[in-house]
């Protein structure tokens, strides 16, 4: 299972423009660990993630004046590893995206899938492996501990 989780975190599609990757789904997925970690449920409120992510981006530098997280919240369930709640309320723009409006409006919630939420409670290593293979491929070095403790994640140190 361990390789099935890394293989699903490495595989979602981020998007890209001069080189530079998005790191709106990679800071959902982190948050949505942290979340989970910490005891949270399965379905997580758009608002709570909203106001979450909404920080994250601040404090990591991710460019989107104004913040829009509900394309990640949104987009995220075309990597088969995310779901959204009561989506056939959801109106969309032409491009498929989302109405924030809509998600505030019927208070709908998104999360992991069942089975992988399942895989991680069943298997709590399985958040680190999952935790590392995002900031592997997505966070390049930097500031990986200060985004672990800000999602919840504070990762102990390994060194003897």
């Amino acid at each position: 299972m361990m390789r099935d989780i890394e293989y699903l975190f490495t595989s979602v599609n981020v998007w890209k423009q001069g080189g530079e990757l998005a790191l709106h789904k990679p800071l959902l997925l982190l948050f949505a660990l942290g979340h989970y970690r910490n005891g949270g449920e399965r379905l997580i409120p758009y608002k709570v993630a909203d106001r979450n992510l909404i920080l994250l981006f601040r404090q990591f530098a991710v460019n989107s004046a104004p913040p829009r997280t509900y394309f990640p919240f949104w987009r995220l369930r075309n990597d088969a590893i995310w779901e959204v709640e009561r989506s056939e309320l959801i109106r969309t723009t032409s491009q498929g995206d989302a109405w924030k409006t809509d998600l505030e409006k019927y208070n709908v919630g998104g999360g992991l899938t069942a089975t992988i939420h399942a895989c991680l409670l069943h298997d709590l290593a399985l958040f680190d492996v999952a935790a590392d293979t995002i900031i592997q491929r997505f966070f390049a070095g930097y500031m990986r501990q200060e985004l672990l403790q800000a999602v919840g994640l504070r990762k102990k140190n390994r060194e003897p």
